[in-house]
């Protein structure tokens, strides 16, 4: 789930991820990616996702 999120992530932003994503992503709960994936969904940015 983690590599599938940073992927979309990065398809979504078409950037390289900065290292305080990567280390979110990593830390995660399963609970976490579920809400970060949904909030991918109507994020304007790249902070909008992590802003739950």
């Amino acid at each position: 789930m983690k590599i599938f999120l940073r992927s979309m992530i990065e398809t979504r932003f078409g950037q390289s991820l900065p290292d305080w994503v990567l280390s979110r992503l990593r830390m995660a709960t399963p609970e976490q990616l579920q809400q970060w994936g949904i909030s991918l969904t109507r994020a304007q940015r790249l902070e909008d996702i992590f802003e739950v």
